[in-house]
């Protein structure tokens, strides 16, 4: 699959097979057990990412790279893997609908492009668009065996409240300078850091993992939803 801002509706449907799932600043919803709902705004960013394992770096960390692509990424001949994400912008309806962002795996994200394809409509369109429910288990108390259920809702056109409050700080966050690839300059010296010569057999490859990414502007402020469902045409949308 092609990387970086993909619509929804030419993300391509992959065969189902097991996958594995990514976490924090300000801006990103850091998951954990639970519920959360949101509403998705905007086109998904795509990237690859590895992870280097705490039994590797043995401080404790785990460390997410962002791929610069695999033929520049001096961890794969190593054998570490990488694995698709995607980054949306969203408003977290648990958290007064603030403008946040989430980066997820395929255990997510396909439930979306799979609704976006059954149903010929964008999940994150102003005003067709729907609210989501991601539902995060982790059975045993394991988060490496972290399970996600994703169930689209209903139909929750932006208020013209959200859109007004939107512009005001800014416009959604720029998921292509937050989900910047490592330059393979710092990857070599993680490598040599930690002395890396071949990949953990710890799978590190779960949706919450701390990411090292460029900030941005932090559009972290309530919505003031007034219930003001939105008439007009499509640009009063435009962010």
């Amino acid at each position: 699959m092609s990387k970086g801002y993909i619509e929804w509706s030419s993300v391509e449907k992959r065969e189902e097979k097991p996958s594995n799932g990514s976490g924090s600043d300000d801006i990103w919803v850091k998951f954990a057990p639970g519920k959360f709902r949101f509403r998705l705004l905007g086109e998904p960013f795509f990237y690859d990412q590895c992870f280097i394992s705490k039994k590797d770096t043995g401080d404790g960390k785990v460390i997410p790279v962002i791929s610069p692509g695999s033929d520049h990424n001096p961890l794969v001949p190593l054998g570490f893997k990488e694995s698709e994400r995607a980054a949306m912008n969203v408003l977290h309806r648990d958290d007064g609908s603030k403008l946040k962002a989430i980066r997820v795996g395929p255990t997510v994200f396909d439930h979306i492009v799979n609704y976006a394809h059954e149903t010929g409509i964008n999940p994150a369109h102003p005003k067709d668009g729907i609210d989501i429910l991601v539902v995060v288990e982790d059975p045993n108390g394991d988060p490496f065996k972290r399970k996600y259920t994703v169930t689209p809702l209903n139909n929750t056109p932006l208020t013209k409240a959200e859109v007004k409050k939107i512009k005001e700080e800014g416009g959604l966050h720029d998921l292509k300078k937050l989900c910047a690839s490592m330059p393979t300059e710092k990857i070599q010296e993680l490598i040599d850091k930690y002395n890396l010569d071949v990949s953990a057999s710890e799978d590190t490859d779960f949706e919450d993992a701390d990411i090292s990414a460029k900030e941005s502007k932090n559009l972290d402020s309530d919505s003031d939803s007034d219930g003001d469902s939105d008439d007009d045409d499509d640009e009063d949308f435009a962010f």
